[in-house]
């Protein structure tokens, strides 16, 4: 006997992927504000009193905004807790230039 390959498995659909694939976040106003306050400021990193002074909101509501974006990596952080500075990740970036145009002000 001889060795052969062997035989392939048939695919059950012979329809090709489209290859389009995307993401959808749905965010109320206050996490709107927040990735336009972080990234419309002249600062890359930014603390929480400075992104709620900076948007008109509260501490609380920027840290719930944060707790959101970073657990949609739109946010990274940098520093310790005590001094934790915030920043947009880049499919936070890519999010923040989507709402920018979408505002009209691109």
């Amino acid at each position: 006997m001889i060795a052969k390959e062997a035989e392939p498995e048939e695919q059950e659909s012979k329809e090709e992927p489209s290859g389009i694939t995307g993401k959808f976040y749905g965010f109320d106003n206050e996490i709107r504000s927040v990735i336009k306050t972080l990234g419309g400021s002249s600062y890359t990193w930014r603390t929480a009193s400075g992104i709620a002074r900076e948007s008109g909101l509260s501490t609380v509501t920027v840290m719930r905004a944060i707790n959101w974006l970073k657990m949609n990596h739109l946010i990274v952080q940098a520093g310790t807790a005590k001094g934790t500075n915030w920043g947009l990740s880049e499919e936070g970036r890519n999010i923040y230039n989507s709402i920018k145009a979408s505002d009209g002000s691109a």
